[in-house]
């Protein structure tokens, strides 16, 4: 019996490590942590999506790792594209207005800034009228800047000169000029 116990910590490792081949992330964790091997039991807890597990283990065991957590958390959020998750739980708020830009749902982008950035809406706000104009629906980039208020910086004068002379030029075929 002596012997299997001194290979005890040898046995656990090789079964954590063909759990983890496997993707049974959570598994293997449990066994790492069993022979306190925590910081291979927080990357098997990442590796798992057990983001909750990890935060924990870390925070206890290895706080030189939190970090590492928060920013394979706010990565994997951002990978999936759940904003209103990046929000609530880490409350990166910039994170998730630049996701949502570069994914093109401008009515969240915007609603957010509005709601928690008043300071970002402007460049949101504009980057989204320059979408607009540059794919012909100046109407719609018209009723932004309506509804959110032009913000009066001389850089946007050219975009809202764009804007005016297309609302403000006659229709094609339009004799009554």
């Amino acid at each position: 019996m002596k012997h299997a116990q001194e290979r005890c910590n040898d046995i656990v490792t090789i079964v954590a490590k063909r759990l983890k081949a496997i993707q049974r992330f959570e598994a293997a964790a449990e066994l790492w942590e069993s022979i306190d091997s925590a910081r291979e039991a927080v990357q098997c807890y990442m590796a798992g999506e057990a983001w909750d597990k990890a935060r924990l283990l870390a925070k206890s065991q290895c706080p030189d790792m939190l970090r590492v957590v928060e920013d394979r958390y706010k990565a994997d959020l951002i990978s999936k594209n759940d904003g209103d998750e990046l929000v609530r739980r880490t409350g990166d708020v910039d994170s998730a207005l630049n996701m949502y830009a570069r994914n093109g749902d401008w009515t969240k982008c915007l609603s957010l800034a509005e709601k928690s950035a008043p300071k970002m809406l402007p460049h949101f706000l504009i980057q989204y009228c320059k979408n607009l104009a540059n794919k012909g629906q100046i109407s719609q980039a018209c009723e932004e800047l309506s509804r959110y208020g032009p913000p009066p910086e001389a850089s946007n004068f050219q975009l809202y000169k764009i804007i005016c002379g297309d609302m403000l030029a006659p229709e094609e075929g339009d004799t009554t000029s």
